[in-house]
């Protein structure tokens, strides 16, 4: 690969590294999220759920040291290289959530309600919640 290629590939990365640590931060910041270390990496491959569907991001989160990790598919990169700001802002706010909702969800599943119902009532709520942390932040 040329030079100037690999220079510019390097900028780009570093660009949508600060635009990802910038956004998780300010969301972080607006709802009162700071106590948790939150990192973040780029997988190599597509991402899918247990039951097969896409994923744009997922987040793993440990609950005892206030730590949560985010793993980006590159689709949300490409959103990013294509401009779509919003989309890669929208699903950075419902992971942060996720965060926020984790606690629940582990509760949740060590009770008697099959694991799938919780799930899907997790995944609304924090979509729920993400819809409303992304007005705060982004459409003030």
């Amino acid at each position: 690969m040329a030079k100037k290629q690999k220079k510019r590939k390097q900028r780009h990365r570093e660009g949508f590294d600060s635009f990802i640590r910038k956004t998780i931060d300010e969301i972080q910041k607006e709802t009162k999220y700071q106590d948790y270390k939150i990192t973040f990496g780029l997988s190599k491959k597509e991402m899918e759920s247990e039951d097969g569907q896409s994923l744009a991001a997922t987040i793993s989160v440990d609950t005892t040291y206030l730590q949560a990790h985010i793993t980006i598919s590159p689709y949300l990169k490409r959103a990013y290289k294509k401009g779509d700001i919003q989309e890669v802002r929208r699903v950075l706010c419902h992971e942060v959530v996720h965060g926020r909702t984790q606690k629940l969800f582990n509760y949740a599943i060590n009770r008697f309600a099959p694991k799938e119902e919780v799930r899907s009532a997790w995944e609304t709520l924090t979509e729920e919640y993400s819809r409303i942390v992304y007005d705060l932040v982004y459409n003030k």
